[in-house]
């Protein structure tokens, strides 16, 4: 079945990122859908910190860029979007209480991920965002119109604009495998 979504956003990749992510675009506005290939959304979140989940660290922006060192750069857009503070902010106005420990790590004051990962779905089921779990993506190609194609095992999406958010390789057991670099790849610079 082919799905073509008018103006509309695709997220691959319900994970932190992901799910922020189709948050923000849907609250900006934007036809949201967020696709996630595990049968829940945010299994990674559950394991961060010891499945405490450290939200971010008592910093500013700056302190994190420093962090990374010079591979820190490509932080400078995204912190300037929403800084340390903003995110506690945004945890804490959903109810989540936060802690800063001596490492400078802060964590939910409960201990548990899932807490975390409550709060994100909450935030997302307030918008018009909709998520659809248990739906890989398997390929994607831009299409004639300057959007793009997202082939999954059940539908063929085209969609004006794609946000992929799949991660790395660091946790293949969680999801995690490396597909979005590859199609990333293919897709070339410039997006």
């Amino acid at each position: 079945m082919n799905q073509h979504l008018q103006d509309s956003i695709v997220v691959i990749g319900a994970g932190a990122a992901g799910l922020m992510a189709a948050i923000r675009a849907a609250e900006s506005g934007g036809d949201v859908l967020l696709l996630e290939k595990n049968r829940r959304p945010g299994v990674k979140i559950l394991m961060s910190g010891g499945t405490r989940c450290n939200i971010t660290q008592a910093t500013d922006a700056q302190g994190i860029v420093r962090a990374f060192g010079k591979q820190g750069r490509f932080l400078h857009s995204p912190l300037a979007a929403l800084s340390p503070a903003q995110l506690v902010a945004l945890f804490e106005a959903e109810g989540v209480a936060t802690k800063r420990e001596e490492t400078g790590k802060i964590f939910p004051v409960s201990d548990k991920a899932r807490d975390v990962l409550d709060a994100l779905l909450r935030r997302l089921h307030r918008t018009v965002a909709t998520l659809a779990v248990e739906e890989p993506a398997t390929a994607i190609r831009r299409n004639d119109a300057g959007g793009f194609e997202i082939v999954t095992p059940r539908r063929t999406l085209t969609a004006s604009r794609l946000i992929v958010t799949t991660g790395g390789k660091s946790y293949p057991g969680s999801g995690t495998s490396g597909d979005g670099y590859d199609w990333l790849a293919e897709l070339g610079g410039g997006l």
